[in-house]
């Protein structure tokens, strides 16, 4: 008699909870509760339908908890099915069909275990990560309804709005800057916080085949269940994302959702050039910075391998790619919303500190296309602005430190940044970065009012480190200080 077996997927070790299919969870240990470990294989429908046939519920209630936050944040309740909705109208005719076949997926599986969702919920969710971050949000949301509403609060309108608290960082180094040559990344995400979605902090692991049988990359996205698309994550070959979301006088609702890019990079590129070739596809809906970076796995320890990083800056109308110590970079200068160049006491004003081997952002962008309608960082854009970088909150607390402390760990030199005591490198003799010391800078750019998620990316061994906010009220600590949880990638991804 002959006997066959089912190739199961690698799971990271945790308390199976529930099979469908070829899909799994696991719950793991986690500061704040347990984290979801989602394993999904097959067409993107297929793995739809497992998420919703295992998690419907859960998505349920992060649908819940988004609606809540978008009340609070000034939306009335009941325009938010609708806006959101209408929002992933515009965005979807940008985003591959296979994903939409993921969203039907997910609602079938969830109709079958008896939860309810509905497409209104699922495509509101899909829009929110774009939706929440228009500058011009009323004058956005009137484009939506195609009129304005009288119910829709002046705290929508961009011209009244003041700058946001958050303040979201990435930075990748590589080579001769960190041990062992390795790849390492950073990811923090700010956010609203203490919503409670991170009672649903996930990591979903996808296995992609198309209807052929033919298999995509795998990859690891983190965030929150129900939240679709990537707000962060790395591939089987290395490829790592990171975000800062960075206000912008270019926004439209014809243009492709960075979730969707990331997701659709993490299946398909298998290296760094590939990566850029789908981030430069097609226009964007508003202002970013983006930071990428490949560990080059599979070459490690071979003449071949040659691990690098690049900075993206968009808007919805200019894609710029810088690479590590780049002449853009280098020379940049703050410029007028033509791009002509402004003079402060006589002088043009040089705000870049690129390095060599490593790649970071905060708001700032360098790229005088992308930085000339920026309102974010004393932007030019912003009509009470001076345009002057180095005047901006997140160049000042975030850019900058970030140049000095990869610099400093490098060079040996202490650093210590002024006002925030916890923001120090002893002096010691130089030596290539490890990643306690990664781990460490990530935790201090992180470690402000609003950091929901903080990610430590050892891309080329495909390791991650990943925390998320803990507690509630007066209890509430940011993800970079509330401990992270090792997730041993390399055996996940076979």
């Amino acid at each position: 008699m002959c006997s066959f077996s089912v190739n199961q997927l690698n799971g990271f070790g945790g308390k199976i909870i529930r099979r469908e299919g070829k899909g799994f969870f696991e719950m793991l240990d986690a500061p704040g509760g347990s984290l979801y470990a989602i394993h999904l294989a097959g067409t993107h429908y297929e793995m739809g339908r497992q998420y919703g046939l295992m998690l419907g519920d859960r998505i349920f209630e992060s649908c819940e908890i988004m609606k809540a936050m978008l009340i609070k944040s000034g939306l009335p309740e009941g325009l938010i099915p609708v806006i959101g909705s209408k929002a992933w109208s515009h965005y979807s005719r940008y985003v591959p069909d296979i994903y939409k076949r993921e969203l039907e997926g997910i609602l079938d599986g969830a109709a079958e275990k008896g939860v309810q969702l509905n497409l209104d919920m699922l495509e509101t969710m899909a829009a929110v990560p774009e939706l929440t971050g228009y500058w011009h949000m009323e004058e956005m949301i009137g484009k939506i309804i195609s009129g304005p509403e009288k119910d829709i609060k002046p705290v929508w309108d961009g011209k009244e709005r003041g700058s946001m608290p958050t303040q979201c960082s990435a930075f990748m180094a590589w080579g001769s800057r960190c041990e062992d040559g390795n790849l390492y990344g950073c990811r923090n995400l700010d956010w609203a916080k203490d919503t409670g979605i991170a009672s649903n902090k996930c990591v979903t692991v996808f296995h992609p085949e198309n209807e052929k049988g033919e298999k995509g990359v795998p990859s690891a996205v983190f965030g929150y269940i129900g939240v679709l698309g990537a707000m962060a994550g790395i591939n089987a070959e290395g490829v790592a994302l990171s975000e800062i979301g960075a206000y912008s006088m270019r926004e439209t609702l014809e243009g492709r959702p960075w979730h969707y890019v990331f997701h659709e990079v993490l299946e398909n590129a298998k290296n760094l050039d590939e990566a850029e070739n789908i981030i430069r596809k097609g226009n964007y809906v508003q202002g970013y910075c983006f930071v990428a970076g490949w560990g080059d796995p599979r070459r490690k320890g071979t003449p071949e391998y040659a691990p690098k990083g690049m900075s993206i800056e968009v808007d919805a109308e200019n894609i710029e790619i810088l690479y590590d110590n780049d002449p853009r970079e280098l020379e940049a200068v703050c410029v007028d919303t033509n791009g002509e160049v402004l003079l402060f006491d006589g002088k043009p004003v040089f705000y870049g500190m690129p390095l060599e081997q490593a790649v970071f952002r905060a708001d700032t962008a360098f790229s005088k296309s992308v930085r000339s309608g920026q309102y974010t960082d004393k932007g030019p854009a912003g009509v009470k602005n001076s345009g002057n970088a180095k005047e901006g909150r997140t160049w000042k607390t975030l850019y900058q430190p970030l140049s000095l402390m990869i610099k400093s760990v490098n060079s040996g030199e202490a650093f210590c940044f002024e006002g925030l005591e916890d923001w120090q490198i002893p002096a010691a003799h130089p030596h290539p970065m490890t990643r306690d010391e990664a781990l460490n800078i990530c935790k201090m750019a992180g470690d402000n009012s609003g950091n929901v998620m903080s990610i430590l990316y050892d891309a080329t061994r495909l390791r991650v480190l990943a925390a998320f906010e803990t507690g509630s009220g007066e209890t509430w600590t940011p993800a970079s200080k509330s401990g992270y949880v090792e997730l041993d990638l390399s055996e996940v991804f076979n």
